[in-house]
C-alpha cells in the first residue's frame, strides 16, 4: 500500500493524533504522581519561581526604576506626575476657553455646573492677564436660562472681585443688574456677594486714604461702583417684597452700619503703613479724619 493515497494520509493523521493523546496522558500521570511526592513538588515550584524571576529581571532591564531604592522610585513617580500635570498647565487659556464653551453648550444643569466648578478652580489660580481675557465671556453666561447656573456664575464673579478688586468696575454693574433677576435665589446671591465686596472695598479705600490724599484710578472707580450697588440694595430694603431679598438687604444695611461704627475695644490709631502692607487688619472707622473719602461718604448718606 502506497503512502500517497488519500487513505494512507488519513491513517497518518489519526496515528499522529493518537500519539499526542498518549503523550499528554503520560505527562498528566507523571504530574499527578509527582504531586504526591513533596520533594519533587518543591523542586518543580522552585524551577517555576526561578523562571518567573528571570522573566521579571528581563522586564526590569527596560524599566527606569530598576535597581532603585523605594525613595528613588517615589521621586521618580513624583517627577512623572509633575511632568504630566505640567502638560495640562501649558495652555491655561485654551483650557479656560474650553470650559466656558462646555458650560455654555451643555444641555442640562448638572453638566453645566460641573464645567463651572472646574472653571472656578482654574480662574481662582489665574493671573490678572488671563482674567482680563475671560471675565467678559464668563459674565456673558448670565444669559443662561437655568437659574442655578446664573447663581453659580455670580458666586464666581464675586470671588474674583474680592481677590482682584481692579475688576470690580466690570463686575459690579452685572451684580446690580442681577438684583432684578426673576429668580429670587439669584438676586439673593448678588446681595450676598455684594456684602463682602462692599466691606473689602471700604477697608481698602479707608486704609489707602490714610496715607494719600488721592485714590488711584482703579480703586476710585471700584469705590464709585460699590456705592451705586449700596444704593440699589438700600432701595430693596424698603420695598414690599417677601421673597428673601428684603431680609438680605436689611442685613446689608446692618453690616454697613457696623462698619461705620467706632469700635472702642479696637486700636485707637491705625498701624503704620508698613505694618498694613499685605496683611488683614481689624478695621476701625475711628481711624479716619475729616476729608477722608469714606468719612465724606458716610456724611452724605446721613
Amino acid at each position: 500500500m502506497g503512502f500517497n493515497t488519500p487513505r494512507s494520509k488519513h491513517l497518518l493523521i489519526w496515528k499522529d493524533l493518537i500519539d499526542r493523546v498518549h503523550h499528554h496522558a503520560r505527562i498528566s500521570l507523571k504530574t499527578t504522581s509527582s504531586d504526591s511526592d513533596p520533594k519533587k513538588k518543591k523542586r518543580r515550584e522552585k524551577r517555576t519561581t526561578s523562571r518567573t524571576y528571570g522573566q521579571a529581571q528581563k522586564r526590569n532591564k527596560s524599566s527606569p526604576t530598576k535597581n532603585c531604592t523605594s525613595s528613588e522610585v517615589t521621586k521618580h513617580n513624583l517627577r512623572v506626575s509633575w511632568s504630566r500635570s505640567r502638560e495640562f498647565a501649558l495652555h491655561p487659556m485654551e483650557k479656560v476657553a474650553g470650559l466656558i464653551n462646555s458650560a455654555k453648550f451643555a444641555m442640562d444643569i448638572p453638566s453645566k455646573l460641573e464645567h463651572l466648578r472646574h472653571l472656578k478652580d482654574e480662574l481662582f489660580q489665574a493671573d490678572p492677564v488671563l482674567l482680563s481675557e475671560f471675565l467678559r465671556p464668563l459674565l456673558d453666561l448670565l444669559a443662561d436660562g437655568f437659574s442655578p447656573v446664573r447663581k453659580f456664575i455670580i458666586e464666581i464673579a464675586g470671588d474674583i472681585g474680592l481677590k482682584h478688586m481692579e475688576f470690580l468696575p466690570e463686575i459690579i454693574p452685572v451684580v446690580i443688574a442681577i438684583l432684578k433677576d426673576v429668580t429670587p435665589a439669584v438676586a439673593r446671591q448678588g446681595i450676598t456677594c455684594g456684602i463682602d465686596i462692599f466691606r473689602c472695598t471700604l477697608v481698602k479705600v479707608a486704609i489707602q486714604g490714610l496715607y494719600s490724599s488721592d485714590l488711584d484710578d482703579s480703586l476710585e472707580s471700584s469705590w464709585a461702583w460699590v456705592q451705586k450697588f449700596r444704593d440699589e440694595v438700600y432701595s430693596i430694603a424698603f420695598q414690599a417684597v417677601s421673597d428673601g431679598r428684603r431680609l438680605l438687604a436689611l442685613k446689608f444695611i446692618e453690616a454697613v452700619i457696623l462698619l461705620y461704627t467706632p469700635d472702642p475695644s479696637g486700636l485707637p490709631e491705625p498701624p503704620s503703613h508698613q505694618a498694613l502692607e499685605g496683611k488683614s487688619v481689624d478695621f476701625n472707622i475711628s481711624w479716619l479724619r475729616g476729608g477722608h473719602p469714606v468719612a465724606q461718604c458716610w456724611r452724605s448718606i446721613n
